[in-house]
């Protein structure tokens, strides 16, 4: 009857042999579902879950992996599922803290396409002794435990030992209190990057300071870590691994070490993290996904040789063969100092019609500190990529820098003469003595790759915001002219001398160089072209403000009018206001 009634409980599925793989071919739409019994002598293992897509294209949503303790419901709901994969796999994990003795069961379901697919269970050694090596796999999101066992490993050496002592109680203390009080965990990563802290006595439940993050592949040759758990309390130790970005292999060994030695875990990431974030790398494209809707958090420090330089960091979807065409896909959110819980900044961008979301720092406001950047995804699962950079703002002769400057940022760039000092506060420079020293004259010259910008250049001080004098060009311009946009900076005194770029309707990827001329070369300061000016006048109507002025215009014509804002006015808000005159309602008419 017990047979009978296992079977029945069995019936339709396909039992999993822990650690061999079962290969299937399915069609679309359809269910495997899988059994698994866990006895009481591996309770104190994590399990997981491995599904592998083998259709040779990937697709993001190709399988439903579901997971179930106890029984497996008709409708096959479970709040365990994985349903997203950026790398072919699926995985699911009950870490040893959540393993009971009992059936699991496990649920394929494929989605619109034929396939095939690989199903691997495997139950992974928890519970550690000194000289043990475990494999063993984490992927990301999921935590996987080890643990070694004090009490019970000194209970066991007190009792070995006391078989092989004499009545000599002396020497039976002696050696008694050589019981290990200081141990560490060797991590060796064979793929991806994983996540790692320790905890006395009881297991991290979730991810908190202090934790380290180790990538096989950002670390080069260096793919091995040492993790210490120093003065051992009576009890479990343990050692906690969450997945990162990818899935990761690794080795795990424990053994005995000297108190000179031991050195335990300090946090990698800042002190009031309170969430998990990844370090950003200056310069190097890192590579990520997001569920809908989903937080990706990211970390990186500002030191004080990075001061002159102007920030920006660029989110992106148009890489390889990946195709995005929602202009809101991903948000750019920026924080200071601290990641806030709720999110909540008014630096963030959170729509783009080239598939590039960006954010900028300029070099008048960089300070050193950690700068933190959160991407959300959209109603719809992404892949994006991540780039940081540094663009420099201090110039010298000659040399040439490449930028991006996006819609509503500033960059700067400058040219420094006399001597300079640096503030203890920001570890920005300001003169040491004024001076009526001349140093001659400058010429920044500005060839625009892609998109569009305004420029302007002011001495002494960065301009904070686009006031006149300034330009614009464009790649489309500087192309049909044949024509690169130069700026003159003329009789300059000690101190620095600035040329701005704001960002115009798209981003635009540009050059500038710096060229130093002396003082009796000729130089000419950026100015409004009056003649140009003077002409386009003349067939404006002049705007005084306070004033109403009454017009008319024909059917699609333009009727263009000009007013003169003084330097007095230059703080004030400016308002227009157009009324159409006509009783009839037309909500397009102008």
């Amino acid at each position: 009857e017990e047979e009978a009634v296992e079977i029945s409980a069995y019936a339709g599925m396909h039992a999993l042999d822990v650690g061999h793989f079962s290969k299937f071919t399915a069609s679309a739409w359809s269910e495997y579902d899988f059994y698994l019994y866990v006895d009481a002598a591996n309770s104190n293992d994590n399990l997981v879950i491995e599904v592998e897509d083998l259709a040779p294209e990937l697709r993001s949503q190709g399988l439903k992996v579901s997971l179930f303790s106890g029984t497996m419901p008709a409708d096959r709901v479970s709040e365990f599922t994985a349903d997203f994969t950026h790398d072919k796999m699926y995985s699911l994990a009950v870490n040893l803290y959540d393993l009971v003795e009992g059936d699991y069961y496990v649920s394929v379901q494929v989605r619109d396409v034929d396939t095939e697919f690989r199903v691997l269970a495997r139950l992974i050694q928890g519970q550690m002794h000194l000289g043990d090596h475990v494999n063993g796999v984490v992927c990301p999101g999921e935590l996987i435990y080890h643990f070694y066992d004090h009490f019970q490993s000194s209970s066991e050496t007190t009792e070995t030992k006391r078989r092989m002592l004499s009545e000599d109680t002396s020497s039976e203390v002696s050696i008694l209190s050589h019981a290990p009080n200081n141990i560490r965990f060797k991590l060796k990563l064979h793929s991806g990057d994983v996540y790692y802290t320790i905890t006395h006595v009881n297991p991290a439940l979730k991810l908190v300071p202090p934790y380290r993050h180790l990538d096989y592949l950002s670390q080069g040759n260096v793919s091995h870590t040492s993790v210490d758990i120093c003065e051992l309390e009576h009890g479990l130790q343990y050692i906690s691994m969450q997945g990162g970005d990818e899935c990761s292999e690794y080795e795990l060994s424990l053994e005995e070490i000297e108190i000179g030695e031991c050195e335990e875990l300090e946090h990698q990431c800042l002190a009031a993290c309170e969430v998990l974030c990844d370090i950003l790398k200056f310069e190097t494209f890192h590579y990520d996904h997001c569920s809908p809707n989903e937080w990706k958090d990211y970390m990186f420090e500002v030191k004080e040789e990075h001061l002159e330089n102007n920030l920006i960091v660029e989110v992106d979807t148009a890489f390889g063969d990946n195709v995005v065409t929602d202009f809101e896909a991903v948000g750019l959110y920026m924080f200071r100092d601290t990641l806030p819980s709720d999110r909540k900044t008014d630096k963030f961008n959170v729509f783009s019609a080239e598939m590039s979301w960006s954010i900028a720092v300029n070099s008048h406001e960089l300070t050193v500190g950690n700068y933190f950047f959160s991407v959300k995804c959209g109603m719809s699962p992404v892949k994006f990529r991540m780039l940081a950079q540094l663009t420099t703002a201090h110039m010298t002769e000659g040399e040439r820098v490449a930028g991006v400057v996006c819609p509503g940022e500033i960059m700067y760039h400058y040219a420094q003469v006399g001597d300079t000092t640096t503030t203890a506060s920001s570890g920005h420079k300001m003169l040491l003595s004024e001076s009526s020293t001349t140093y001659g004259h400058a010429k920044f010259t500005i060839q625009v790759h892609s998109g569009n910008l305004f420029y302007l250049s002011r001495h002494e001080h960065p301009p904070l915001k686009l006031i006149p004098p300034y330009q614009s060009t464009s790649y489309i311009e500087q192309m049909s002219t044949n024509t690169l946009s130069e700026i003159g900076i003329c009789d300059m005194t000690a101190g620095q001398h600035y040329l701005a770029l704001k960002g115009g309707t798209e981003c635009s990827h540009y050059e500038v160089t710096l060229a130093l001329m002396g003082e009796t070369e000729a130089c000419e300061e950026l100015q409004h072209d009056a003649q140009a000016a003077g002409n386009a006048y003349d067939s404006m109507t002049h705007l005084y403000p306070g004033h109403s002025i009454v017009g008319s215009c024909e059917a699609n014509s333009f009727t263009d009018y000009y007013l003169n804002i003084s330097s007095m006015d230059a703080e004030s808000n400016f308002v227009l206001e157009v009324h159409d005159a006509l009783n009839d309602i037309d909500t397009s008419a102008i």
